[in-house]
């Protein structure tokens, strides 16, 4: 079976752009986490913390993977948990909110479009074939 360019073309966008999601959800979580553990002026109490919260943060996503569902209370646990072990959790807020809202409001149907796109697309080559 003989692809087109432009099924080629959507399949190389939807990786970019289901890529591009993923990092813009865990990206600035990692990075402000990693932040925290780095902290000096956290407690250890207060690093076991941020450790279960992400723990159970991480769980969350994989059911979330498996279920094909994307709630956003992984990323608020986590955030408790960034609280306790950062001075000035404003900008961190801030941040995890532009990124969640370009990734939703943005990436996410850009995504999902390409792939739909690409869907078609492969069922149009099959036909030609």
């Amino acid at each position: 079976m003989a692809t087109s360019k432009r099924t080629k073309n959507f399949r190389v966008k939807a990786w970019v752009l289901t890529i591009l999601s993923v990092v813009l959800s865990v990206g600035p979580l990692v990075l402000y986490s990693v932040k925290a553990f780095m902290n000096s002026q956290a407690s250890t109490n207060d690093k076991c913390i941020l450790l279960s919260l992400i723990s159970v943060g991480v769980v969350l996503s994989i059911v979330c993977i498996i279920n094909k569902y994307t709630p956003r209370c992984r990323i608020w646990l986590i955030l408790i948990g960034l609280y306790l072990c950062l001075d000035s959790i404003l900008g961190t807020v801030l941040v995890i909110a532009i990124t969640q809202v370009l990734d939703e409001l943005l990436v996410g149907p850009m995504a999902r479009r390409c792939r739909a796109k690409l869907l078609i697309n492969k069922e149009i080559d099959k036909r030609q074939s």
